[in-house]
């Protein structure tokens, strides 16, 4: 089984949880491929040299220094957008030349495939939003579980209930569409 890992590209948490699991499926059988952009690619590329790898649009979010970070992802709203829709593409080629069977992917709502199972990998079920923008929570995390619910299924790395680490970020509030497992803190 040839299995695509894919992590998000804001700093390096998505990249160091992917690594167990990497190491788990290869301890499996299964043949990995990454596929990612920036450091958090750079530092699976470092930790698993030997595996096949591929670069992916990177999001390159760009963090607010004056204003608020709501207004700041707001406003680069359409980039992501574009770069999720760019990714998908990406991935579809991968998942022809590679002949991938499966797809993990660690908050990246693009990569995944109508062709084989995909699995998104996230500690934010439900987004926070400040108090000041407690209106548009509800159409925040109704969007974000309709992205989700494009996968065959969503993975959790934190424990469910009071001993979870992310709290009210781990908690789909809504129920999702597609199964949902806790892993355990990785």
């Amino acid at each position: 089984m040839k299995i695509l890992v894919a992590p998000l590209d804001w700093g390096l948490g998505h990249a160091t949880r992917c690594i167990p699991i990497i190491r788990e499926l290869r301890g499996r059988g299964s043949e990995v491929v990454i596929a990612g952009s920036g450091a958090s690619l750079a530092l699976l590329q470092e930790e698993f040299p030997t595996l096949k790898s591929y670069s992916l649009p990177g999001y390159q979010p760009r963090y607010p220094t004056n204003r608020a970070m709501v207004w700041a992802m707001a406003a680069q709203l359409p980039r992501f957008l574009t770069t999720i829709r760019a990714e998908h593409r990406v991935v579809s080629q991968i998942v022809e030349a590679e002949n991938v069977s499966a797809i993990i992917s660690d908050n990246r709502y693009g990569c995944r495939s109508d062709k084989v199972p995909s699995v998104f990998i996230t500690h934010q079920l439900h987004i926070q939003m400040p108090r000041r923008m407690a209106w548009i929570s509800g159409a925040v995390s109704m969007i974000n579980r309709s992205y989700i619910n494009r996968f065959d299924a969503c993975w959790i790395p934190d424990r469910k209930g009071e001993r979870s680490l992310a709290g009210a970020l781990a908690e789909p509030g809504a129920k999702l569409d597609v199964p949902v497992h806790y892993l355990g803190v990785l």
